[in-house]
């Protein structure tokens, strides 16, 4: 080495090398978000919403059925002491929107509501005949008012909460007219394109469109490690697999007793149930084995 590139050697190691006594500045990481899951009980179809904490605020996903669920899921945000910073709507169901009021009202901070345009265009749709359905049965319980969306969101995404990604994918209809699965890293927030081991809503008859969502949110939860699932315990990819075999044995116990024709009676839907009890024993939500029959039957008759 010459002079020069010596002496120019020498320069460059004093810049980088503090002097002796000085402090060094530590090299602080980022937290990892933190998922704080808030399982309902039974009267709220055992439906699962998430609080998403990160370094300073809190994502939430989802929010549940009923007035005292949603108080509930309230005072769980409450007591992390951050703020809201958003909210991210899976899909349209009441059992997934109802407690989004309680959850924002009377806060300080206000909260972007994000949905993909057909979610927000379901929930406008479906909210006036939910309430006139659930409410006689629920009462006080069921909320006196909705609070929609109000920031638009595209299929692929991605908004950026505190430093965290979340990215929307829209793997169309399945178990309500649209879904959203909603990444963050390697998690997955899958609303219910997943209900884990819980007997699930076939009353809208899109069982067949719900195998095609699954198969379009494969590439979507490849790299994912964790799912986390609008009912039922949290899991991995391998339960869209599991989600996927559930609905094959509905279709073919439906198609078995139906025998072509568009609805059941009561003996045929009562095959029905006790061929999916055996499918998935002691499993939650056993009544709505048959409010999906006839709708499904009717599916399966106009392929």
């Amino acid at each position: 080495m010459n002079m020069k590139l010596a002496s120019l050697a020498l320069i460059l190691a004093a810049c980088a090398s503090p002097a002796p006594g000085a402090a060094v500045s530590p090299v602080v990481a980022r937290p990892d978000p933190v998922v704080h899951v808030h399982a309902a009980g039974e009267a709220a179809f055992f439906a699962n919403a998430y609080l998403v904490e990160t370094e300073h605020g809190v994502v939430a996903v989802d929010a549940p059925f009923t007035v005292s669920e949603a108080k509930r899921f309230r005072a769980e945000l409450d007591a992390l002491k951050k703020p809201l910073l958003a909210v991210l709507v899976t899909h349209a169901h009441p059992d997934h929107v109802n407690g989004i009021t309680a959850l924002v009202e009377g806060r300080p901070e206000k909260a972007p509501i994000y949905a993909l345009p057909g979610v927000q265009r379901t929930l406008r749709e479906i909210d006036g005949p939910k309430r006139a359905y659930w409410t006689p049965i629920y009462k006080d319980e069921y909320p006196s008012r909705t609070t929609f969306p109000d920031t638009e969101v595209k299929d692929g995404q991605t908004i950026t909460v505190d430093g965290v990604g979340f990215t929307a994918h829209d793997v169309g209809a399945g178990e309500s007219a649209d879904e959203t699965v909603w990444t963050m890293e390697k998690d997955a927030f899958v609303g219910d394109l997943v209900m884990n081991h819980v007997h699930p809503w076939l009353a809208e008859g899109r069982s067949g469109a719900w195998i095609a969502s699954l198969a379009a949110a494969r590439p979507v939860l490849a790299k994912a490690t964790k799912v986390y699932p609008g009912h039922g315990a949290v899991g991995d990819a391998s339960a869209l697999e599991w989600q996927k075999s559930y609905l094959e044995a509905y279709r073919a116990a439906v198609a078995e007793v139906a025998k072509g024709k568009a609805s059941l009676d009561e003996a045929q839907k009562k095959a029905l149930e006790t061929r999916m009890k055996a499918f998935l024993p002691g499993a939650p939500l056993e009544a709505l084995i048959a409010m999906g029959a006839d709708p499904v039957a009717a599916e399966l008759s106009h392929p």
